[in-house]
């Protein structure tokens, strides 16, 4: 097999993104650039906070809540 069905990384055609915690690389990962994922790579692109969900809050909090650093809100209207 060749490296560049191997390796994402070896292909010209990708956006790559380094996910880098207390200055470390410690996740290497590239997404086709004409793949559809626009929407993915404005969120890689964005400097993303990166939260663990607690099990009881994985059917409840949707897109739009915002998160206080310790809380998670829903949208006020």
């Amino acid at each position: 097999m060749s490296e560049s069905t191997t390796d994402p990384f070896s292909s010209e055609a990708n956006e790559y993104y380094f996910f880098v915690i207390d200055g470390e690389v410690v996740w290497r990962h590239a997404i086709p650039i004409n793949s559809g994922l626009e929407g993915v790579h404005a969120i890689f692109s964005s400097n993303p906070t990166i939260i663990k969900c607690p099990t009881e809050l994985k059917d409840t909090v949707q897109y739009g809540w915002t998160w206080d650093g310790t809380n998670f809100s829903a949208p006020t209207e």
